[in-house]
């Protein structure tokens, strides 16, 4: 049940100088009137609750007084209880009414609406802006038994436009809870209308993608099934997408020159198991998401796109084997973003909302002389307050450079941690200290330091309660070559720029595998005091390096009881990436490890190392852990395309449900967003 607000006008053009109530009537169909309530004179509004969600009501207004009673309003425009899909579904709805088109019932409705929500956070569609959005074509298929076949036809981000029409000898078969079907070589197949060389507006010759799910997909073959294609005798080239055998998907661009539909410009372009570097597609008898970069096939045809088929010199080439299409469609390249597609039509994307940007925006580089951010970790005061007297603040912050010239000397302009203090996560009333420990006879500078984090130790056998874990690069004195994670102890100070720390050494060592790695790596720890008093670290045993190596980038955990410096190493090359989609990583660098409702997340960026883009295709995710640090879940992403997309590093911190996340862009500029933990419940 529903409430709907009725707005009563204040300018009543019958009103009358004696009146003393109004009166509000429903109709069902505007013709017949019945009371709804009567109301003081004055009243500019009424809640009308109970209502079902599906329903249209018609309302008119009655002035009362000294016993006549005048008409006030006109009866008003339709007011459908279910107004409340997003504008972007509620056009499909309207046009395939006006169209006579039959549309799902309103459970099905819901569903979709829900789609198109996801698909409007997430990007992929703007509101109200189309031209902003990254599908150029789109048609979802999978629909409960009773939805309109026609409904189907109807394109998403346009349903004036591209509307699908059965050109074979047999309509594509509709299968109720799965999707249209084209049975064998029975001549089905779909037309679109859309002709990539003249409509697509959005994807481009370089940046494109197809998109689909499929089912009933054989396990043996006869002949190929087509999924879509178009080509034309007078084109450059042709674009197919076709299932080739069990586990096995191609692409196919075909030269016109060839004139054979079993010929290929550029080599077919092969799904084979999960696991191979080279696989584009996973096998769609595993419902999985399918997309790929079309290059140069994507635009250069001048024939209409066909589902279920292809046309070759102007004969048709229809499926040939059975095939069955949940959705499909073609856009921007989004590759990045297959994953959080995939949620979205799979309908398990669960995130109410992006992070929402708060307004505030720090360039601490400006303040403290440093080229570039790196690393930004937040920490409230009270704690600290203990050890450093000249803190006046209720929130700490730590930032380091990022990937500067080592050099040889310690000196910032070599690489440094520097600190402040603000009096909100969101930054707010943030002023600059300073560089960590820049006035001492041991300071943190020069050498790439970076990576700063910071406990408060208890058990310390020195009394040296402040823990201070950071990384040099492997030009480091002591090194041996490598990036390692070092620890400093302190008892305090005044602030941490002149607080006197005591170098503990390399404390988490280096295993035999990872000497073997190109580039050998034990940096970017994060630190956790457990319950029990120990001391956990999860750090980064391997940096990005070749993409002939496994794992990339891998992590480690080491632990020490937190009365002495010695740290075990309890894991090794952690999993991280088998449950990522392709060519995305689990970015320790850094990350947030937290438990809600006894369930383990991790917070961190979503990067591709493979192809060596760690910036243009950064996201903020989610993650659900096991309970011992290994994430084994990617719940989404929740950065958006102005809130947290394409970071060149972010850092994260909790108060309460509310989850602050501090990314930079542009190496300088430290952004500050907000995601409500209550998502998650």
């Amino acid at each position: 049940m529903v409430t709907l607000l009725i707005l009563i006008g204040t300018t009543q053009t019958h009103k009358m100088a004696q009146e003393t109530n109004i009166l509000i009537q429903v109709s069902n169909d505007g013709a017949t009137w019945t009371d709804l309530v009567t109301l003081s004179n004055g009243t500019v509004s009424h809640k009308h609750s109970g209502l079902t969600l599906g329903t249209t009501k018609y309302y008119r207004t009655i002035a009362k007084g000294d016993g006549v009673n005048t008409l006030d309003s006109d009866p008003s425009t339709v007011v459908n209880v279910a107004s409340g899909f997003v504008q972007r579904y509620q056009d499909v709805l309207n046009y395939a009414s006006t169209n006579s088109i039959g549309v799902p019932s309103f459970v099905q409705n819901v569903i979709n609406d829900n789609k198109y929500r996801n698909l409007i956070r997430a990007g992929f569609l703007h509101e109200p802006n189309k031209s902003l959005d990254k599908l150029n074509v789109f048609w979802v298929f999978k629909q409960e038994a009773g939805t309109p076949y026609e409904f189907m036809t109807l394109n998403w981000r346009d349903a004036s436009k591209h509307r699908l029409v059965n050109q074979g000898t047999n309509n594509v078969s509709f299968i109720g809870g799965s999707g249209f079907k084209a049975a064998g070589s029975n001549s089905q197949i779909m037309g679109s209308d859309f002709y990539p060389s003249l409509d697509a507006d959005i994807m481009g010759l370089t940046d494109s993608s197809m998109f689909f799910k499929t089912f009933d997909i054989p396990t043996t073959y006869v002949s190929p099934s087509r999924i879509a294609g178009a080509d034309h005798d007078d084109s450059a080239s042709q674009i197919m997408a076709q299932v080739v055998g069990y586990k096995g998907l191609m692409m196919r661009l075909f030269d016109k020159e060839q004139q054979d539909p079993y010929g290929d410009m550029n080599n077919y372009f092969y799904a084979n198991a999960k696991g191979d570097k080279n696989t584009f597609f996973e096998n769609s008898i595993f419902s999985a998401f399918q997309s790929m970069t079309l290059g140069r096939g994507a635009t250069k045809t001048t024939a209409e796109l066909k589902l279920f088929g292809a046309t070759h010199i102007n004969i048709p080439y229809p499926t040939e084997a059975a095939v069955g299409l949940e959705y499909f469609g073609l856009g921007k390249d989004v590759l990045y973003d297959q994953q959080e597609l995939t949620n979205i039509l799979r309908g398990t994307y669960n995130f109410e909302s992006s992070i929402i940007n708060r307004g505030i925006k720090v360039t601490i580089a400006d303040t403290s002389g440093f080229p570039s951010l790196y690393y930004p970790k937040v920490y409230k005061s009270d704690p600290f307050k203990t050890y450093f007297t000249g803190l006046t603040k209720k929130y700490i912050v730590f930032y380091s450079t990022n990937h500067e010239d080592p050099g040889s000397a310690q000196i910032p302009a070599n690489g440094a941690i520097g600190w402040g203090e603000c009096d909100h996560p969101d930054l707010s009333g943030y002023v600059d200290k300073g560089i960590v420990a820049k006035d001492t006879p041991n300071p943190i500078a020069g050498y790439q330091s970076e990576t700063p984090s910071v406990i408060i130790n208890p058990n310390d056998p020195n009394g040296q309660h402040i823990w201070f874990f950071y990384h040099p690069t492997n030009t480091f004195p002591d090194a041996g070559g490598i990036q390692q994670t070092r620890l400093l102890t302190a008892s305090g100070g005044i602030g941490f720029n002149d607080v006197l720390f005591t170098d503990r050494g390399k404390v988490l060592g280096i295993t035999t595998t990872e000497s073997g790695y190109s580039v050998a790596h034990t940096g970017y720890a994060d630190a956790y005091v457990e319950a029990d008093g120990s001391v956990l670290i999860i750090h980064s045993t391997k940096n990005w390096s070749a993409d002939t190596e496994v794992g990339i980038p891998n992590i480690g955990k080491s632990t020490c009881p937190g009365n002495s410096y010695v740290f075990t190493r309890i894991d090794s090359d952690m999993d991280i990436t088998s449950f990522m989609p392709y060519f995305r990583q689990f970015h320790h660098g850094p990350s947030l490890f937290f438990i809600r409702n006894s369930i383990q997340y991790a917070v961190c960026r979503n990067a591709s190392f493979i192809i060596n883009d760690v910036t243009t295709s950064s996201k903020i995710s989610l993650f659900q852990c096991d309970g011992s640090y290994h994430p084994s879940i990617i719940l989404g992403n929740i950065s958006g395309v102005d809130s947290g997309n394409d970071n060149s590093n972010a850092g994260y911190y909790i108060e309460g449900d509310t989850l602050y996340v501090y990314y930079i862009k542009n190496l300088t500029d430290l952004y500050v967003g907000t995601w409500d933990l209550k998502n998650l419940d």
